[in-house]
């Protein structure tokens, strides 16, 4: 069902203004804008929902720039619900939560393009959302306390994705037009990209920190440790079975996947740092000792930090996407690390060398498992 009822600068409440005043602020959320609610039992649930989430969006308007926001999705088959979002473009990218060992995705603020130009959508899994309006009625096993923690954890989600949508706005109304449909090269897509949504987290998180629960220091903390631990030896494990498959674009997407997921999950625990105005020494000493513990990728720890907050003091004022420049170079730096060297020819191809490293040769072990998988794949096409 769809509810249709509704009513800058450097978001944030001024120092001088008061509460009174800050709620007297035009919201520059769509007057218009349409809440798509998926799998409600009830309709009247459905409602009650999406009326206290646009009333939280409200708020976060009048505090961030919403005005390009497309679209809301609360849904309770939120991965199906994300795969169905039209992005507006030629491309086949099928959206997907995140869901390993170690996050899982509940919400996401992809940009897509319509006919006036780039937008943003958010999409939300319902059970999150629906804590907003659930009232306690003593038979559901569950206590103010838990509620409110959820609630809280909620709130926090959606101003993130929130700052997701005004950073969007921002590089949308600060970038020149061509900008914004650049076709993109195989090693610009390997490079900037992942920068950018290194970006995107930081600045969507220094938005959202304001709203942080008690526990969100502690699970990004942790988070970033894990993406830390377990990046070095899915990255020799991946070039290992490259050495037996020989699949150049397999290896790339395996290793691209754990370097984006280290600098974007320092980007959260970065950007919330950026808002307390707190170092990651002081604020966040088990990420600090992580970086150490596992230096082949936490050596750029440091080189995010100023990277970040230099691109922040820059911020609005993106007149390029070069101001992305010294972000990927240290995804560039990340990817020799790890041992493939790009190199972009003049066709617009690109060339990777992966040299031999002791850690990157395959056990027999490991050769033994390759041949027989690959020998029973052989019977089966048989």
């Amino acid at each position: 069902m769809d509810e249709d009822e509704t009513g800058n600068e450097s978001p944030g409440l001024e120092a001088d203004m008061s509460v009174e005043e800050f709620m007297q602020k035009p919201t520059t959320l769509p007057t218009d804008l349409i809440i798509t609610m998926t799998n409600f039992a009830e309709e009247q649930d459905a409602h009650k929902c999406a009326n206290v989430v646009r009333g939280y969006l409200e708020l976060f308007g009048r505090w961030m720039d919403l005005s390009r926001l497309d679209r809301m999705y609360i849904s309770f088959n939120y991965p199906e619900t994300l795969a169905s979002i039209d992005l507006g473009t030629s491309s086949d990218t099928i959206l997907k939560p995140t869901n390993d060992e170690v996050a899982t995705g509940v919400a996401m603020a992809p940009s897509v393009l319509r006919e006036d130009g780039w937008k943003s959508v958010i999409v939300m899994n319902a059970t999150y959302a629906r804590s907003l309006s659930y009232e306690l009625d003593g038979s559901d096993g569950v206590t103010e306390e838990q509620l409110d923690a959820f609630r809280a954890e909620t709130l926090h989600i959606l101003a993130h994705e929130c700052g997701h949508v005004h950073d969007h706005t921002v590089q949308w109304r600060s970038l020149p037009p061509e900008t914004h449909s650049k076709m993109w090269t195989r090693m610009e897509h390997r490079i900037k990209e992942p920068a950018r949504a290194c970006w995107s987290e930081y600045i969507a998180e220094y938005f959202g920190a304001s709203f942080a629960t008690k526990d969100t220091l502690g699970n990004y903390e942790s988070s970033f440790c894990q993406r830390l631990e377990i990046a070095w030896p899915a990255i020799t494990a991946s070039i290992r079975q490259y050495r037996m498959h020989g699949n150049i674009d397999q290896v790339i997407s395996e290793v691209g996947l754990q370097i984006r997921n280290v600098i974007t999950y320092a980007a959260y625990l970065l950007g919330y740092l950026a808002n307390k105005k707190e170092s990651l020494e002081h604020g966040a000493l088990n990420a600090a000792q992580a970086s150490k513990d596992y230096p082949e990728l936490g050596v750029f720890t440091e080189r995010l930090r100023v990277g970040l907050d230099d691109l922040h003091d820059r911020y609005p004022d993106f007149t390029s996407l070069d101001v992305f420049t010294p972000l990927s170079e240290i995804v560039h730096d990340m990817y020799k690390r790890a041992g493939l060297t790009f190199t972009e020819k003049e066709d617009g191809m690109l060339r990777v060398d992966i040299p031999y490293r002791v850690d990157t040769l395959p056990s027999l072990a490991e050769q033994l498992e390759y041949l027989s998988k690959s020998h029973s794949a052989e019977n089966n096409d048989d």
